[in-house]
Parts: structure tokens; C-alpha cells; sequence
């Protein structure tokens, strides 16, 4: 009850993912957060370890973000990372400069899988939206890019306008 409460009466998740985890995440090596060095930075997507990276890069700034949950494993979801980079890269062409982080985390290890716990993702690829630092709207399910949801979610985090379920339904 305690850590839901706190969301829906507008605690700030800074505070809410810090304190849910205790004593603070080591710091990801690399990219991937498993300590390899990864063999290429994506210039459109950026890789987060897990929520110490979360507070860090997106919370704590107050940024809007698109994050894509994937998994090692998901063969729909390593059809979909190069859709998804596109898509990053074709969003910030088109918004010049857009003011949206995009986004990747591995939901899988004890990093992984308490970032998705703590997001309430239950299956991947799931794609959770953050705006000024607080979570936007409703996780989202798509296993197909590119995709008209995808860009709707963009133009509703972008726009300023409030989340409308029924649209995303």
C-alpha cells in the first residue's frame, strides 16, 4: 500500500524508486550494465542499467522520456530495437532538438527486473513514458514498429497534453 499511495497522492518517484530499493545500485560499468563494454554507443538511444540510471538520467532531471523494456531472450524484442532507433532518430529530426530522452532497459537480473517491478511491467517489450520526470500515462504494449500508438504516445508527452486511456486502449 505504502509506495502506491505515495504515486497516486504525488510523490515524487525520485524519492519512491530510491527508497524502494535501500542501499544505492552499483553503477553499471557500460552500456549494457553487465560490465562488457559495449561495442557501439547509439547516439539516439540511450542505455539505462536499471533505476539508480533511471533517477540519474531521467527522474532527477526532470526530462521527458520514452523507455523500451526489452529482454535478452524476446525475439520480438530484438526485432524491434533497430525500429525503435529509427523511430528515436526520425523523432528528433522531426522535433528538431526534440526534448524527449529515448530510452532502453534490459528487464532481466536483479537491476532489470526491480525496474520493472518498480514500473509495473509485467511482460515485454513494454514502453513506459515519463514527462518532467513523472511517470506519463499507461504502460504500453506493442510488439510491431513502427506503429501509429508509438507515435500518438509521443505527440500526447510532447504536446502537454493529459494522457487519454481510452485512446491508447
Amino acid at each position: 500500500p505504502g509506495e502506491q499511495e505515495d504515486v497516486e497522492k504525488g510523490g515524487s518517484w525520485v524519492n519512491i524508486l530510491s527508497a524502494s530499493v535501500g542501499a544505492p545500485l552499483p553503477t553499471s560499468a557500460s552500456a549494457d550494465g553487465r560490465g562488457a563494454p559495449s561495442k557501439e554507443q547509439n547516439p539516439f538511444v540511450s542505455d539505462l542499467g536499471g533505476i539508480r540510471d533511471l533517477n540519474e538520467q531521467v527522474l532527477s532531471q526532470k526530462k521527458d522520456c520514452m523507455l523500451f523494456l526489452t529482454a535478452p531472450w524476446c525475439r520480438t524484442c530484438k526485432t524491434m530495437v533497430p525500429g525503435y532507433t529509427r523511430f528515436a532518430r526520425k523523432t528528433g529530426e522531426e522535433f528538431s532538438n526534440s526534448p524527449v530522452l529515448f530510452a532502453r532497459a534490459d528487464a532481466v537480473g536483479r537491476d532489470g527486473k526491480e525496474l520493472g517491478r518498480r514500473l509495473g511491467v509485467d511482460s515485454v517489450p513494454a514502453f513506459v513514458l515519463f514527462r518532467n520526470g513523472r511517470r506519463y500515462g499507461t504502460n504500453l504494449s506493442i510488439s510491431k514498429l513502427p506503429s501509429k500508438k508509438l507515435e500518438k504516445a509521443v505527440a500526447y508527452l510532447t504536446s502537454g497534453r493529459d494522457w487519454d486511456q481510452v485512446e491508447f486502449e
